[in-house]
């Protein structure tokens, strides 16, 4: 990957890449826990 400049890398690396991800993990979660609930 191309270097970002270090303002955008901070807040990628940091701030957005960590809610990303933690909301992948809760989106996950909760699709199974749905999926889950939806079996007989």
């Amino acid at each position: 990957m191309a270097r970002l400049p270090h303002s955008s890398s901070l807040i990628g690396s940091s701030a957005l890449g960590r809610l990303v991800y933690v909301a992948l993990l809760l989106g996950l979660l909760w699709l199974a826990i749905a999926w889950a609930a939806m079996l007989p």
